[in-house]
């Protein structure tokens, strides 16, 4: 007889996640820096060869958490995450804890690119700049 594998699984509801989307393989390897403006073209071409997209996010105290992005049916979203690697954004996903995984479940509409300022404080509003006021 063989072996059951379960998979615990909480559902936590509909939540706005705001952070940045890296690709793992060079976040958690040697690519130093392996996130931000300096590290987007490489990071692109990682999710689009197939790495999966994950949004790392900072809470409260500074520490950092990461969840998995997939599409509303579990489908891979390499390609509609590509235009915004290594931006701030803000998620709107249905969030699913598996074992020790988060994952969020959305579409290409609900992710949204914010200012840094917006990442680093829910708080603040929408910060726009009509053309031609920066000289």
């Amino acid at each position: 007889s063989g072996s059951t594998f379960s998979i615990e699984e909480k559902d936590l509801g509909t939540q706005t996640i705001r952070g940045e989307i890296v690709d793992p393989k060079c976040y958690f390897g040697v690519m130093k820096p392996g996130e931000g403006k300096v590290h987007r073209d490489c990071a692109i071409r990682c999710i689009l060869g197939g790495i999966p997209p994950v949004l790392h996010v900072l809470n409260e105290k500074g520490e950092s958490n990461y969840y998995l992005i997939v599409g509303p049916n579990g489908e891979k979203m390499n390609e509609a995450v590509q235009d915004v690697v290594a931006e701030p954004v803000s998620i709107e996903a249905k969030v699913v804890q598996q074992d020790d995984w988060i994952i969020l479940y959305t579409a290409k509409e609900k992710i949204n690119r914010i200012s840094y300022a917006q990442l680093r404080n829910p708080n603040v509003k929408m910060i726009a700049c009509v053309p031609n006021c920066v000289k």
